[in-house]
């Protein structure tokens, strides 16, 4: 082997490597994706509960020893005047109409209501590598990347396209960061909330968004 491919072989080497490095640095999100689509509809769910359902996903996730690297919990108010101070979502997991079907049952797989609009004092979800985990979204287990999540969420369709309408609406969006600490797995459901959540950092909704993209 000549000298030139053999720098080239180890200029190869140490890119692949990096990239590695990286990879194993990022949160496992097909393993995280797996654990939320099982537990979408599983019992720990509780409507109106984000910020412990929230929790609980992530305490479960560190319990199965899934890699959480970069992985927060997010929680969103409203310290502006739209909606009288309140968190607007228009794809709510069933706040819509009822959908006729069977009857209710404590381990159901399907929607009885449609997805809908709802107001929160503030909203809670978990965030993987820019990938956003709510069970409060649609009604299924819906994985996207995070702008596209606020605009689902938060802004309705035929006004995605209209920036006073966001700047009006998401304005005053406030966003607290909870960063998910490492924990032993056999302690991830004893241990207090100050054990697996860093203390929050804050920013508001769309200068955030626009460091993210």
């Amino acid at each position: 082997m000549n000298l030139f491919r053999c720098k080239n072989l180890i200029v190869l080497l140490l890119l692949l490597s990096s990239f590695s490095i990286q990879i194993a640095q990022a949160a496992d999100l097909n393993s995280l994706s797996a654990l939320f689509k099982k537990h979408y509809w599983g019992s720990f769910y509780r409507e109106g509960k984000c910020g412990p359902n929230s929790e609980y996903f992530v305490r479960l996730a560190l319990n199965k020893n899934i890699d959480l690297d970069g992985t927060m919990i997010v929680h969103v108010e409203n310290k502006g005047g739209d909606t009288f101070g309140m968190v607007a979502a228009v794809q709510a997991r069933e706040q819509g109409r009822y959908i006729s079907g069977p009857t209710e049952t404590r381990n159901r797989t399907y929607p009885e209501r449609e997805i809908g609009e709802a107001n929160w004092y503030y909203h809670a979800f978990v965030v993987a590598d820019g990938y956003v985990f709510d069970f409060d979204f649609q009604n299924n287990p819906t994985i996207i990347g995070f702008a596209d999540y606020i605009y689902a969420m938060f802004v309705p369709n035929a006004k995605r396209s209209n920036p006073e309408f966001i700047q009006n609406k998401l304005g005053g969006y406030y966003l607290s960061l909870f960063q998910v600490k490492y924990i032993d797995p056999s302690e991830s459901f004893s241990a207090p909330t100050g054990d697996i959540l860093h203390k929050p950092n804050g920013t508001y909704l769309l200068p955030f968004m626009n460091r993210t993209r």
